[in-house]
């Protein structure tokens, strides 16, 4: 499972690209551009809602602050790239306010994929080529306000930068004024998945993070990710990766 919600934050011109396989990706959204490409395999992706089907080299395009998730099927690759707006000026001023009618390109051929030591200049020309796909072959529509959808982004935010300590719709709705019942129901809604499970699933990936890049102790990096209880983390990390928190499972 991988979970990008921080990814694409920041204001300066910033690309990501992760090639994953048999992978889980959370309901979440962020500030950047996601292009998502099938090499092999099939995914079903959801953007605000609405399903998509992706074979090889199928691509869907992402905008800023757009609900998204995906599931693979078995034996699947995909790359998926997420890159700031700055980085296509031209693309992101004529685009930034809108969406496009049909997010799905089928049959894209690729001219050639970055690498980590590609250039800015050929890192541009490949999502120029990308964006250029979505430009002929679909039609944009604009972006219409969504107060829930904003506000939606105010709580994942919010839930980011909260997850180590105490986090909870109790604190959410008192921080942000709103209903608790109506914030769980929105939390619903825009994810599939309750807040408390939302929460969970969040510390566990990031102790996934930190079980494969430190020297950390479960026990430690259990309280970093926010549990006060090595059984509830035991508990929670073995529902949701089907393991227990070990190293050797992640090397």
């Amino acid at each position: 499972m991988y979970f990008f919600q921080d990814y694409g934050i920041e204001k300066s011109e910033k690309f990501h690209l992760i090639q994953l396989t048999d992978a889980d990706f959370p309901a979440h959204c962020h500030p950047a551009y996601e292009f998502i490409f099938v090499t092999q395999g099939s995914a079903q992706v959801w953007i605000d809602g609405q399903k998509y089907a992706l074979k090889p080299n199928d691509g869907a395009l992402i905008f800023s602050n757009q609900v998204h998730r995906f599931v693979l099927a078995a034996n699947t690759k995909l790359d998926l790239v997420i890159f700031s707006g700055e980085l296509l000026s031209d693309f992101h001023y004529c685009y930034q306010n809108k969406l496009p009618t049909f997010p799905v390109v089928h049959a894209m051929k690729l001219p050639f994929k970055p690498s980590a030591n590609s250039s800015t200049f050929e890192v541009k020309a490949y999502l120029y080529w990308v964006c250029e796909q979505f430009v002929k072959n679909t039609t944009f529509r604009t972006r219409e306000k969504d107060i829930s959808s904003d506000l939606f982004s105010q709580l994942l935010q919010w839930v980011l930068a909260n997850y180590q300590k105490e986090c909870n719709l109790k604190s959410l709705a008192e921080e942000f004024s709103y209903d608790y019942q109506y914030l769980s129901k929105l939390f619903k809604q825009k994810t599939g998945i309750g807040f408390n499970h939302y929460v969970n699933l969040l510390r566990i990936l990031k102790a996934e993070e930190l079980l494969e890049a430190t020297d950390d102790s479960v026990q430690t990096i259990a309280e970093t990710v926010g549990y006060n209880s090595l059984r509830s983390f035991h508990r929670n990390y073995k529902a949701i990766t089907g393991h227990a928190p070990l190293k050797k499972h992640l090397r």
